[in-house]
């Protein structure tokens, strides 16, 4: 969990640069326009502008950092989510200081509102799948000799191989993700796992208990959210194993 703590340095330390020893050159846009143009742009309240809003970005990646290090996973990915509607707001607000942008009105002003509307559509309706993502259980389908889990990060467990089956209250810490998908306390993938190396996870992981299925090399851990439906498809995969 230290690159949270080194990207919000590094925006917090960038932030500064620009809002008191005006970096100007950092500032996207303004560094590629010419000489005629940037005398048409208030650069020092927008730089003043682009200076707070590094910092204050800087400070949400920080905090989300400490929040998930502490154990408010919710939190962080909220924080982390504010970012998308942080910065549509920063470049339509920004806009104010280009007198550039204000003077060209008509085709060129119509088509970036299109665009600026097309980008908070594709990045709400990209925001609101991976929310989906998270509130949806996994799909668990159980042959007699294949076990299948379907969605993101599909994996199929030959039944033949496993050789253990168990529910517990508790999981082992997550050290990293691999190969995987997270967002708050829902993870999907692959996962290094303390005591057990790179292990499959589909889990809710505020929501015990947790099925685990030991395979020949591998463990796998799936939930539901609800405890009933996981302790039914425990004992569902349990005797299909026991049966081999």
């Amino acid at each position: 969990m230290t690159l949270p703590y080194i990207l919000g340095a590094i925006f917090i330390f960038l932030g500064i640069g620009v809002k008191y020893f005006k970096w100007y050159f950092l500032i996207s846009g303004y560094n590629t326009m010419s000489k005629e143009k940037k005398k048409n742009v208030d650069i020092e309240p927008l730089g003043k502008l682009m200076g707070n809003f590094m910092l204050l970005i800087g400070l949400i990646v920080l905090g989300s950092g400490l929040s998930h290090e502490f154990g408010f996973k919710s939190l962080s990915t909220t924080l982390l989510i504010l970012i998308a509607p942080l910065t549509i707001g920063l470049l339509i607000y920004a806009q104010k200081f280009d007198h550039n942008w204000q003077k060209n009105r008509g085709k060129k002003n119509k088509t970036g509102i299109i665009a600026l509307i097309s980008i908070t559509l594709g990045i709400t309706v990209f925001i609101a799948g991976m929310l989906i993502v998270g509130i949806l259980d996994p799909n668990v389908e159980v042959g007699e000799d294949i076990i299948v889990i379907s969605g993101m990060y599909k994996r199929n467990i030959k039944v033949e191989e496993i050789v253990e089956v168990s529910i517990k209250e508790s999981m082992p810490k997550v050290l990293r993700k691999t190969n995987g998908f997270n967002m708050g306390y829902t993870l999907r993938g692959s996962f290094n796992l303390e005591g057990e190396g790179n292990s499959s996870i589909f889990v809710h992981e505020d929501k015990p208990p947790f099925i685990n299925i030991r395979t020949i090399d591998r463990l796998y851990i799936v939930n539901f959210r609800d405890r009933i439906d996981t302790e039914d498809l425990y004992y569902e995969i349990k005797s299909v194993f026991e049966k081999n």
